[in-house]
C-alpha cells in the first residue's frame, strides 16, 4: 500500500475498502501510519459507491471514523453522513455514536453480530489510543498557562478572579459557574496542553480545573452547612493564609468521613438490590395479556429522554413508540407498558415481556434486567463516593426570599443585614422562638415588621438566627440598633441523593397511599433532580420486584385480570425476607427471625440461589 504522503493517497473511496477488505485496509492504513508527519494532513473520503457524497478529514479523525465504520464496511452498508464524526470526539459522542449504530442496524443485523461489531470496535480504540499516546505523549505543564496569561487578556483576568463579598453563596456559585465555562472556551481554542484533554472531555475535571486556575470557592463544613468565608484564590496562586489552609483541610475531613460512612452504605444497597432481584427475568414473550398500565408523568426533555424506545397506549388504545423527538408527550399524563405492571410478572418469579421492558430487549435479553437495573442505579453512588474529591464539592439549594424582605433588610451572604435607612420595629412572639443547642442560640422562622401604623408578618425559607443572648419572652428591636440576623446555608452534597434513595426503598415516607404510580413518579423525579443518569425501564425493574399481593406477600400480582387485585408496596428488606424462596431469605439476613416465623417453612418458591446451598 502506497505511502500517506504520496498526494494520491489522500482520496479514498470506501467501494476500494470494501474490495480489498476492511480488516485488511484498516490495519494496513493504521500501521503505516507517520505520526511525525501525517497528523494535519487532510483526507478526501467518499462515502458510497457512486461517489456522490464526500467529507475532508484530517489524518487522526479519518482514523477513528475508519474504526467506528466497522459495522458498515463488513456488511457492505452503505454510509450516511449521521454515521460520521467531524469533530473532536469524546464519551457522549461514542456513547451517541453505538446508540446511532444500534438504531441503525437493529432491524437488519442480528444482536449478537453487533454486540461483537461494538466490542471489537472499543478494542481497536484502546490499541490506536495507546499508539498514539506512545508517540503524541500528551502531558500537563503550568508552562503552557503562564504564557497564554501574557498573550490572553481575558485569560490572565479570569486567573485572577476574586468572589464578590456582597453576593451571597449562591449567587456567589452561578458567577463561579460562568467564569469557569468562559475559562474552558478560552482553553479548547487556545493551543496549550489542555486544548485535547478539554476538547475530548477526558483527563481534566472542569471541577478540578476551576479550583486549580480559577477560583477555589466555598466548602463545606463537618455538618453539612457551608462555611461562608470562601477560599478566594486559586492552586495556581496558593493559600492566602492559614484560614484558607483550615478551611479545605475541614472539607478533606468531611469528605473522608463520608467516605467511610457512604461507601459501606452503598454497597449495602447493592447487595439488597442484587438480593431482591437475582430471580428477575425476561418471559422472551412478544407482549404479555396486561390490562393495565404505568401512569407516567413526563417531566420534561430528561424524563422523555428516559422513557425513549418505551411503549404506551394511546388514547385511542393504539400502541405507540416513545422517542425524545416527540416533545409533544411532555406535561403529559401517558399509559406506559411497564415492568411494574407486565402481565408475567405473575409467572415464576416474576418476569417481563419484550413489550413492557421495550426497545431494549434486543440488546439485554441475554442478560439479567434486575442486576442490569441495580448496577446502573448503584455504580454512579460507589465510583463518587470512592472518590473522595466529589465529597468536598458543594451545591446550594435555591433560596426563595419574601420580596418584601430587602425593603428592611439587605440580604448578604449568610446573614440579613437591618436597614439603617427606615424607621421600623422587628417583632418576634415568644412561640415562635427555638433553641438551637448545638450552638446556643435562639432562632425563629417567623417575625413581624411594624412601621408606623403598618404591620407585616414574615416567614422566613430557612431559620433566622438571632445575634444577641435572650432568656425569655418575645423579642422587640428597634431598627436604630443596626446588627444582623444569621442564617446557614445548606449543603446539596450528592451523599444526600443516596439517602433520598434509601428513604423511597427502604421507608415508608414517599409511598403515601400505597400506589405504585404516585412511587415511580416520585422515584423518578428524585433521580432526575439529583442527575441519576439511569434508563426509566431500571427503575420500573426495581420497583416492580415490591409491589406484592396483600394476601401473600410472597405473590406477584396478575396485571392480566381486569380488577387489579389488592396489593401493597414493600420495602426492600420485607421484599426479600416475604419472598416464596427459603435460600433467598437465608442468603440475605436475619436468619434467627426467619426461622422463628411458622410461614417461613411453608414456602415452597425456587431460586437461582439454591445451587449455592447443594
Amino acid at each position: 500500500m502506497e505511502k500517506l504522503k504520496k498526494k494520491k493517497r489522500r482520496v479514498i473511496h470506501y467501494d476500494k475498502i470494501v474490495k480489498i477488505g476492511y480488516k485488511k485496509f484498516k490495519e494496513n492504513f493504521i500501521s503505516e501510519l507517520d505520526f511525525e508527519n501525517d497528523l494535519n494532513k487532510k483526507i478526501t473520503f467518499y462515502l458510497n459507491n457512486n461517489n456522490e457524497e464526500k467529507v475532508t478529514l484530517s489524518v487522526p479523525s479519518f482514523t477513528v471514523n475508519l474504526i467506528f465504520l466497522r459495522l458498515y464496511m463488513e456488511n457492505e452498508y452503505e454510509i450516511d453522513r449521521l454515521s460520521i464524526f467531524e469533530d473532536s470526539i469524546n464519551a457522549d459522542t461514542i456513547e451517541g455514536h453505538f446508540n446511532y449504530i444500534i438504531e441503525h442496524f437493529r432491524d437488519v443485523l442480528d444482536i449478537g453480530l453487533i454486540k461483537k461489531g461494538i466490542k471489537e470496535t472499543i478494542e481497536d480504540l484502546v490499541r490506536f489510543s495507546a499508539k498514539c499516546n506512545y508517540y503524541i505523549s500528551s502531558s500537563i505543564n503550568l508552562y503552557d498557562l503562564v504564557k497564554l496569561s501574557t498573550t490572553n487578556k481575558e485569560f490572565d483576568e479570569l486567573i485572577h478572579y476574586k468572589v464578590d463579598p456582597e453576593d451571597t453563596i449562591s449567587v456567589c456559585e452561578e458567577k463561579l459557574k460562568e467564569a469557569s465555562d468562559r475559562l474552558i472556551e478560552i482553553l479548547k481554542v487556545e493551543d496549550t496542553c489542555l486544548k485535547s484533554f478539554l476538547n475530548a472531555k477526558v483527563g481534566v475535571k472542569p471541577k478540578q480545573l476551576r479550583e486549580a486556575i480559577l477560583n477555589i470557592g466555598f466548602k463545606p463544613d463537618i455538618h453539612g452547612n457551608i462555611i461562608p468565608e470562601p477560599i478566594n484564590t486559586n492552586f495556581l496562586f496558593g493559600y492566602r493564609d492559614e484560614i484558607d489552609f483550615f478551611n479545605n483541610a475541614i472539607g478533606t475531613r468531611k469528605a473522608l468521613i463520608l467516605n467511610y460512612k457512604y461507601t459501606k452504605r452503598s454497597g449495602y444497597l447493592t447487595r439488597k438490590l442484587e438480593t431482591l432481584t437475582t430471580d428477575c427475568s425476561f418471559s422472551h414473550k412478544n407482549h404479555c395479556d396486561t390490562k393495565h398500565h404505568l401512569k407516567v408523568i413526563v417531566e420534561d426533555e430528561d424524563h422523555l429522554d428516559r422513557m425513549h424506545g418505551r411503549y404506551y397506549l394511546t388514547k385511542t388504545k393504539k400502541i405507540r413508540e416513545i422517542k425524545r423527538t416527540n416533545l409533544k408527550l411532555i406535561g403529559k399524563k401517558i399509559r406506559v407498558f411497564s415492568p411494574i405492571t407486565c402481565g408475567d410478572m405473575s409467572l415464576g418469579n416474576g418476569q417481563i415481556c419484550s413489550r413492557c421492558y421495550g426497545k431494549m430487549y434486543d440488546i439485554n435479553k441475554q442478560f439479567n434486567p434486575g442486576i442490569l437495573a441495580t448496577l446502573f442505579l448503584t455504580n454512579p453512588f460507589t465510583q463518587n463516593i470512592l472518590s473522595s474529591k466529589h465529597l468536598i464539592n458543594i451545591s446550594t439549594a435555591t433560596i426563595i426570599w419574601d420580596e418584601r424582605i430587602k425593603d428592611y433588610f439587605i440580604i448578604q451572604r449568610n446573614s440579613l443585614k437591618i436597614r439603617d435607612d427606615k424607621i421600623f420595629t422587628i417583632i418576634i412572639k415568644e412561640g415562635d422562638l427555638e433553641i438551637d443547642e448545638m450552638k446556643n442560640k435562639i432562632f425563629t422562622k417567623r417575625m413581624t415588621i411594624k412601621e408606623k401604623e403598618k404591620k407585616i408578618e414574615f416567614d422566613f425559607p430557612l431559620d433566622i438566627y438571632y445575634p444577641k443572648e435572650h432568656k425569655e419572652g418575645k423579642i422587640k428591636l428597634k431598627s436604630s440598633e443596626k446588627g444582623c440576623f444569621e442564617f446557614i446555608v445548606e449543603n446539596k452534597e450528592f451523599s444526600k441523593n443516596l439517602e433520598r434513595i434509601i428513604k423511597v426503598l427502604e421507608t415508608n415516607e414517599h409511598i403515601v397511599g400505597n400506589d405504585y404510580n404516585d412511587i415511580y413518579n416520585t422515584f423518578i423525579r428524585i433521580l432526575m433532580e439529583n442527575g441519576i443518569s439511569i434508563a426509566s425501564v431500571h427503575t420500573e425493574t426495581i420497583l416492580s420486584r415490591l409491589v406484592r399481593s396483600r394476601k401473600n406477600h410472597s405473590k406477584f400480582i396478575d396485571f392480566n385480570k381486569k380488577k387489579i387485585p389488592e396489593y401493597d408496596t414493600l420495602r426492600v428488606t420485607n421484599a426479600i425476607l416475604e419472598s416464596d424462596s427459603v435460600a433467598l431469605g437465608l442468603s440475605f439476613e436475619r436468619i434467627s427471625q426467619q426461622m422463628l416465623n411458622p410461614q417461613f417453612y411453608l414456602k415452597k418458591g425456587s431460586s437461582l440461589l439454591e445451587l449455592f446451598y447443594k
